[in-house]
């Protein structure tokens, strides 16, 4: 008999999916619990893409190069890129609170986009919709980061030019 820890990933991969009736539960067949502990490490960068992840609780740091590319939070996939693409993990992601993920392995998804094409849909919304939020922050950082001074000469006869 299944924990009631299991049931609640299950419904967590349940309603993950969203669209039509009975994909749902055929996704929720494939996943499988997995706990991590708060500074526990999900994957590294350059590891190969193995598993999707959808977090049911806890929250997940996402980094690129030792910078901070973004959180996840319940209800969030990540690790669907390297997954879809075929390569290796582009980011470090690891725990930040005790965390809940649900996993599928990459073979078992595969056969199920092939099965369900509109589940391949509601995951390129996702990866559209990171894609968009990563190009406004990237445009924000620049801005930010532009600096730009000006030599005004505080009085006549001061040569701001030189």
């Amino acid at each position: 008999m299944p924990d009631r820890h299991s049931c609640s990933v299950r419904a967590t991969a349940a309603g993950s999916t969203p669209g039509v009736p009975g994909m749902t539960a055929k996704l929720a067949a494939l996943a499988a619990p997995l706990s991590l502990r708060s500074g526990e490490r999900l994957f590294t960068e350059d590891e190969p893409a193995e598993h999707l992840y959808i977090v049911a609780t806890g929250r997940l740091r996402v980094m690129i190069r030792g910078q901070l590319a973004g959180l996840v939070a319940a209800l969030e996939p990540i690790g669907e890129i390297g997954l879809l693409s075929g390569e290796k993990r582009t980011a470090t992601v690891e725990a930040i609170r005790d965390s809940q993920l649900i996993q599928i392995r990459r073979d078992l998804l595969m056969q199920f986009l092939v099965a369900n094409p509109l589940a391949l849909v509601a995951i390129t919304r996702v990866l559209i919709t990171r894609l968009r939020q990563n190009q406004r922050e990237q445009k924000l950082a620049t801005a930010r980061s532009a600096r730009n001074f000006a030599v005004i000469p505080g009085s006549p006869g001061v040569d701001a030019a030189a």
